[in-house]
């Protein structure tokens, strides 16, 4: 079923409910940031003085706010139309932010673990309630558990694998690491990096000397 806006409501299919504040996409509120000052135009990118940083943190936890309340309005919505025991939810992000970090970037389109590590938070019917797992998992592993717990035949030929299995046992032997790529702009080249759990490895395709980091002495990939 598909969750829809529509005017003062949230509507699943031919079922509706009265929403209590605008679902705005991430996208539309950076934008209300832009127009109001809060975020800078061209702000991400270089190395900023602190006003800057003070800026750019202000706006980004605003959008975290933000965000929260909304996920708030849907799951209401969710259970006001007696929807939320048999639909899965997952909370992703598609990257993190340098908010000042690594002597004042401002930057999604780096490698370091700032913005390469994203929350993943699942819930729904099959899925244990206040399990953590360290272990590591990918954002391309998404599909496969979701197909799982929608009881969907598996697909063949994808790249992730269903972590399912955490959901019993968090702790248990799991993927050796994680891999990331990303580019700054169509000239630039990409930037590729191999997380394991304690390891972070980068490197660049233009030859500069790649990094590693040990994330027992290093968390902050300082040195």
């Amino acid at each position: 079923l598909r969750l829809e806006r529509r005017d003062d409501q949230l509507a699943v299919g031919d079922r509706r409910v009265r929403r209590p504040g605008a679902v705005v996409a991430v996208r539309g509120f950076v934008r209300f940031l832009l127009a109001r000052g809060v975020l800078p135009h061209g702000f991400a990118g270089n190395k900023k003085t602190r006003k800057e940083v003070q800026h750019a943190r202000a706006a980004y936890y605003a959008s975290v706010s933000f965000i929260d309340s909304q996920v708030g309005v849907i799951v209401k919505a969710l259970e006001e139309l007696n929807l939320f025991r048999n639909t899965v939810i997952v909370f992703v992000s598609d990257h993190g932010f340098l908010l000042g970090e690594h002597g004042g970037v401002v930057d999604k389109k780096l490698l370091y673990e700032g913005v390469a590590r994203v929350p993943l938070i699942i819930a729904g019917p099959g899925v244990p309630e206040a399990r953590v797992s360290p272990r590591i998992v990918e954002l391309v592993d998404i599909f496969p558990p979701l197909s799982e717990l929608c009881g969907l035949p598996a697909r063949e030929g994808l790249e992730g694998v269903s972590f399912t299995p955490l959901f019993q046992d968090p702790n248990r032997a799991w993927k050796s690491a994680a891999f990331t790529q990303t580019i700054k702009s169509k000239k630039s080249p990409l930037y590729h990096s191999v997380r394991t759990e304690r390891y972070a490895y980068f490197e660049q395709e233009n030859g500069t000397e790649p990094e590693l980091y040990d994330h027992v002495n290093d968390p902050h990939e300082v040195t």
